[in-house]
């Protein structure tokens, strides 16, 4: 089904404008679509996480899936400060707005320890079948 490429065609333009606008001033910064990290952390980390959607703009028959609401969660976690995780979250949120999507939760400070900084908001779009992101 073509909802399956909506979370990859999202994190790519993510990452490919993110690091465009990003690397001078966070040289190490490093995107992912996995809660587990494999090798050593790096920071600040964007990481994408994929909402269940609903179908929308369903027709009688029923037979195909018109349009689903895709809903994003972005947590920016940083190892230095409050601010760097805020900073990044920002140009998240511009890139996601360029790609037509909402912001349902406008980024907040959401820390879980006392070794890092923690930005998450959230974001959901109409997306019809064909719809270019």
């Amino acid at each position: 089904m073509w909802t399956k490429y909506i979370k990859s065609i999202v994190f790519t333009r993510i990452k490919t404008k993110g690091t465009a606008k990003l690397q001078k001033q966070f040289p190490n910064i490093y995107f992912t679509t996995s809660d587990k990290v494999s090798t050593t952390p790096k920071f600040p980390t964007v990481y994408l996480k994929k909402l269940q959607g609903a179908e929308k703009g369903r027709t009688l028959d029923g037979t195909t899936v018109n349009g689903v609401l895709a809903g994003f969660q972005v947590d920016v976690i940083d190892n230095k400060s409050d601010n760097n995780a805020e900073n990044v979250s920002d140009v998240i949120g511009d890139i996601m707005k360029s790609m037509g999507f909402e912001m349902v939760g406008d980024p907040f400070p959401n820390s879980q320890s006392t070794y890092e900084y923690r930005c998450t908001s959230r974001y959901q779009r109409l997306i019809g079948a064909g719809d270019t992101l």
